[in-house]
């Protein structure tokens, strides 16, 4: 087990002992097209690592980004007040591990190296979020000049 959450770029350079921890609080799951995996609005209760698959993130009718294989989905976990900010549609059927956020949130809590390292993950992900969502709003202004 351990060997194929490793191959996940987000835990892949973890001591085994953090991703033994993190096994002991999650599970696969296989999620098909068109399914809702995040509610906008609802708790934060999961997020998730995207095996193999692709989803988008919407807002109402608008399509904000689309994250592939390799990559985190929800981070609103770590942020009060801990919802859900966009909806999260299976576009291809998808393979996941599903980390429960709160059982997460306790791991980083009482082990403060872990804590560094994860949220310097998380901050590499929310700084390539922003820049990708700067260039689509200059893309837009563009078109609309």
């Amino acid at each position: 087990m351990i060997d194929l959450y490793k191959k996940h770029p987000f835990l892949h350079d973890l001591e085994d002992s953090y991703i033994y921890k993190i096994i002991s609080i999650s599970n696969i799951v296989t999620v098909s097209k068109g399914e809702i995996l995040i509610k906008m609005g609802e708790y934060a209760s999961k997020f998730y690592l995207l095996m193999n698959g692709l989803v988008e993130v919407k807002y109402e009718d608008i399509s904000i980004q689309f994250i592939e294989s390799g990559e985190v989905v929800g981070w609103s976990f770590l942020i009060y007040p801990y919802k859900w900010n966009f909806d999260v549609i299976v576009v291809k059927d998808s393979i996941l591990i599903s980390i429960d956020a709160d059982k997460f949130k306790d791991l980083l809590n009482n082990d403060k190296v872990f804590e560094g390292i994860i949220y310097k993950k998380f901050f590499i992900i929310v700084a390539n979020r922003l820049k990708n969502t700067r260039l689509k709003i200059i893309d837009l202004i563009k078109k609309n000049q």
